[in-house]
């Protein structure tokens, strides 16, 4: 997720015309923000780890994809100046915790308000940055529109394509065609298209009409994606 973090402020590095600023912003504010950031990323749910397909795993405390699909969206609305539209803890808190999360872990102590508070203040400078000599709510749709496709619920983890993949072969094992197969990875790079940073060849650009699929296999897949939308 942090490269998530990552793509997300290179369109706004791109958007300053400063090269100092620019720099500035890399090796300061974004330090910073990184920081804060990965406090929340590596955070795990109380308890011990879960047996999963291709090894173990110890689920996150916190979605941080939800945040930064949220918090930009958060400061694009609010009606008030820039530097005051902070989101309440109590909002940021339950926007960030996994369903993962045990009763234990939705405890919000000290610590949690500090980082909260924390990622808010440096989050905003960066966007302040960015905009350079423009206010800064002229560059937030942009990144809203970015932080949406990058984070959104749809994409694909790691748990989740192996999933998938798994429940290919055993279709294939049953009568599934290649042909079909060849249509469901098209299918799912078609609805997948406009993902920003992510390289299309010309077939897929080209592309005009939805490969027609087996619906119920597809139907099936969709929903591994759903089931595994936290997971890594």
């Amino acid at each position: 997720m942090k490269k998530n973090a990552l793509k997300e402020f290179f369109i706004a590095w791109a958007l300053t015309p400063h090269k100092e600023v620019i720099s500035l912003c890399k090796k300061i504010f974004f330090a910073k923000f990184d920081k804060v950031f990965s406090f929340f990323e590596r955070a795990k749910i109380s308890g011990t780890t879960e047996k999963v397909a291709d090894g173990v795993n110890h689920p996150a405390l916190y979605n941080m994809r939800s945040i930064l699909r949220d918090y930009p969206k958060f400061l694009l609305e609010s009606p008030l100046p820039f530097e005051k539209r902070w989101m309440t803890e109590t909002s940021f808190f339950k926007t960030i915790l996994s369903s993962f999360a045990k009763a234990r872990d939705a405890r919000m102590g000290e610590k949690q308000r500090r980082h909260i508070e924390s990622f808010q203040k440096v989050y905003r400078e960066l966007v302040a940055v960015a905009a350079g000599k423009q206010k800064p709510e002229t560059i937030l749709k942009g990144i809203c529109e970015r932080a949406e496709k990058l984070n959104s619920d749809k994409r694909i983890t790691g748990n989740a394509l192996i999933e998938m993949v798994e429940e290919i072969i055993t279709e294939k094992k049953k009568g599934l065609s290649m042909d079909q197969i060849q249509k469901i990875v098209d299918r799912l790079v078609f609805e997948n298209n406009g993902v920003p940073e992510v390289p299309v060849s010309r077939f897929y650009r080209d592309l005009q009409t939805t490969p027609a699929v087996k619906m119920d296999l597809y139907a099936k897949l969709l929903s591994l994606v759903e089931e595994n939308s936290e997971s890594i």
